[in-house]
């Protein structure tokens, strides 16, 4: 370590630049650790988002389930469900790419499909397709699972109890410039470090 002898008033002179410098560097360095805001789970940070006022950042949320319930409109009866952000998380929908993916239960290992989708299930006594949305806003993920048959029989609410959802939020540049099928998870996993 070099120490430096001063005499007199500019040694004290010198120990106030010391000192305001230290205080700058540190200050400096700090602000340069800071990161974007990550959805719960993800593999950088945990806890509930914060306000983000970052023009771009990536949100990763951890696979949770969903509860679905009964909707009925004058035209239509569904299922919704909802997974809140827990807190208000904003980002240019203009810059960004919303990703959705689900994970179901499969013979030996799970099936992981991208949202949206086409769901072909027994619906009680019959065979029915679904059609499975996701949309993201201000509050949080929103599931909508509506039957595409002409009797607009909701699904039964049972056939999704085990469905596990993800969603992932980043920006067009890095969805642009990895060479990667996004509609196959595990490329998407590799390629993101998930």
């Amino acid at each position: 370590m070099l120490k430096l002898r001063l005499a007199g008033p500019k040694k004290i002179f010198m120990k106030k630049i010391t000192i305001l410098s230290v205080i700058s560097l540190a200050v400096f360095a700090t602000s340069c650790q800071k990161e974007g805001v990550r959805q719960p789970g993800s593999n950088v940070a945990s806890g509930n988002p914060t306000v983000a006022t970052i023009s771009k950042q990536t949100i990763i949320s951890s696979w949770f389930i969903l509860h679905l319930s009964l909707v009925s409109n004058r035209t239509e009866t569904y299922l919704m469900g909802k997974e809140p952000f827990g807190q208000h998380v904003d980002y240019d929908k203009t810059q960004h790419v919303e990703l959705a993916y689900v994970m179901m239960p499969g013979g030996r290992v799970p099936v992981y499909t991208r949202l949206p989708m086409k769901l072909k299930a027994d619906n009680g006594l019959q065979t029915e397709i679904f059609d499975v949305q996701f949309s993201l806003d201000h509050t949080g993920f929103i599931l909508t699972v509506k039957n595409t048959g002409p009797g607009s029989i909701a699904a039964d609410a049972v056939i999704f109890q085990d469905f596990r959802y993800r969603y992932i939020v980043i920006p067009k540049e890095t969805y642009d410039s990895f060479q990667i099928d996004w509609d196959n998870y595990n490329e998407v996993a590799q390629a993101l470090n998930l």
